[in-house]
């Protein structure tokens, strides 16, 4: 009996089992793209070309900052965010690559999804039993990043990030209408400001001065590499963590595919993976606790533009809006105030009572016509820090609280329901000078009693400070 059937069919397994590989390979894809452009279309065509369009104008959250009347010395600043949008022209070549290099080397290649990337991915997660590689494109993570930024509700949020096929489909399908829209410079420009690289630094501009203190402009092919390494897992490749070795083997993997995609030349890469991570870390300031200890009294003024604006409807409907517009809407500020009127406000304050007296000695100065504050002034250092501070002297607010001197945040202008501090007697100037305008002599008398409740505003019943004070004044 002849054995020839039987080695022509055993020779005729290895290329079953490849053609049945290559069809699986094939159909993984064949079948994101189809449902990208076929079902997807049908089922969500409408709402995905709507958030296509929002993609196109959509920017992300920006750092508002607050500047002294100079504008150009920045107080502090405001942020959820920390995060300047950059422009591609103002961002290094380094670093356009590095990115490139680590996230999609195809980039410039594909139209917004990569057939070779989704099979190159099913392979090796096939291999692995799980997900040991992903197929998103930069297109396609900056889509993910963009939904998530614009998201109004945390339902849109979880929609935009849940690891879901749905969401990857309808990621593939928007992706690929953002390449009819926008071209690759702008989609790269957008990513690498929407980018979280850690430690508080949202997109490059950040992510520059926090870690190396320097303007993405300038960054070295090494500092780009130890960047755009991050993006993939900032907190296991932190290079400010104590052991640097996973933030060094992931810069060195980015500075080899820069290497094979021909942006660096070997001697230059072996050069660059030979040099160590040199960092020098940033800390950007944040809220008004943050004013520079030079500026440290203008702190009070930082925290009545917070509460101004809180109160201006023209940001929002409350004041959760308006404070989330404040730290997400890329403002900048220029406060009114005066240094000179304020260093003689501050040497007034200071000479009445020093910061650690418990008499509280305060000075706001406004300006006739504009009421733009000119100067605002207290005995008082403006910091969150009370542990130097004594025992609280109201018998009515507990053995546990301190007192607000000499360090406070406590809101200069306050007063009746408000926190801060009473204008007090400066408010007699106010109704002696309507008194003189109405025409009435200096001369004139009242009885003064310790308490007056007002028969035009019912419940309000202010008194003196003490029945001392009371009688024909």
């Amino acid at each position: 009996m002849s054995n020839r059937p039987l080695a022509a069919a055993g020779r005729l397994v290895p290329l079953l089992r490849a053609g049945l590989i290559a069809g699986i390979v094939v159909a993984a894809v064949a079948y994101p793209v189809a449902a990208a452009t076929g079902l997807g279309a049908k089922v969500t065509a409408h709402a995905m070309e709507h958030k296509t369009k929002i993609l196109t104008t959509a920017l992300p959250a920006e750092t508002s900052y607050v500047y002294a009347p100079d504008g150009k010395t920045v107080l502090t600043m405001f942020y959820e965010e920390y995060r300047q949008y950059t422009k591609l022209a103002d961002i290094s070549p380094n670093m356009q690559q590095a990115i490139v290099a680590a996230e999609d080397n195809r980039f410039y290649q594909h139209r917004g999804v990569d057939p070779k990337g989704v099979a190159r991915a099913f392979v090796a997660n096939a291999r692995s039993s799980g997900v040991s590689q992903g197929a998103s494109t930069l297109t396609m993570q900056y889509v993910r990043m963009a939904l998530r930024d614009s998201a109004k509700t945390p339902k849109e949020v979880q929609e935009a990030t849940q690891q879901t096929s749905l969401r990857k489909v309808r990621e593939m399908r928007m992706a690929m209408d953002l390449e009819k829209e926008l071209s690759k410079d702008q989609i790269l420009e957008r990513y690498l400001n929407s980018a979280y690289f850690g430690h508080r630094a949202y997109g490059i501009y950040a992510a520059s001065e926090i870690f190396f203190s320097k303007a993405p402009k300038d960054l070295s092919p090494v500092e780009a590499a130890t960047l755009a390494g991050l993006v993939k897992s900032p907190s296991e490749y932190d290079p400010a963590s104590s052991d640097q070795k996973d933030a060094t083997g992931r810069r060195n993997y980015v500075l080899d595919r820069m290497a094979q995609l021909g942006y660096l030349s070997p001697d230059a890469v072996t050069q660059a993976k030979s040099e160590p991570i040199r960092l020098k870390l940033t800390y950007p300031p944040n809220d008004c606790a943050a004013v520079p200890d030079k500026w440290n009294s203008w702190g009070f003024a930082c925290d009545y533009l917070k509460n101004w604006w809180s109160a201006q409807p023209a940001f929002g409907e409350n004041r959760l809006e308006r404070m989330d517009k404040l730290r997400r809407g890329g403002y900048r500020i220029v406060l009114s105030m005066d240094p000179k009127i304020q260093e003689a406000a501050e040497k007034n304050v200071g000479t009445k009572e020093n910061t650690g007296s418990p008499f509280a000695n305060g000075i706001v100065v406004s300006e006739p016509g504009t009421g733009r504050v000119k100067a605002m002034a207290v005995n008082r250092t403006y910091s969150l820090d009370l542990s130097e501070n004594g025992q609280s002297s109201n018998p009515e607010a507990g053995p546990n609280v301190k007192a607000n001197y000499p360090n406070t945040v406590a809101p200069l202008l306050g007063g009746g329901d408000l926190p801060g501090y009473q204008a007090g007697s400066t408010f007699k100037m106010f109704p002696m000078l309507a008194a003189l305008n109405a025409g009435m002599p200096l001369s004139t008398s009242f009885n003064a009693p310790h308490r007056y409740r007002s028969e035009v505003y019912d419940g309000w019943a202010p008194s003196n400070a003490s029945g001392a004070m009371s009688g024909n004044q």
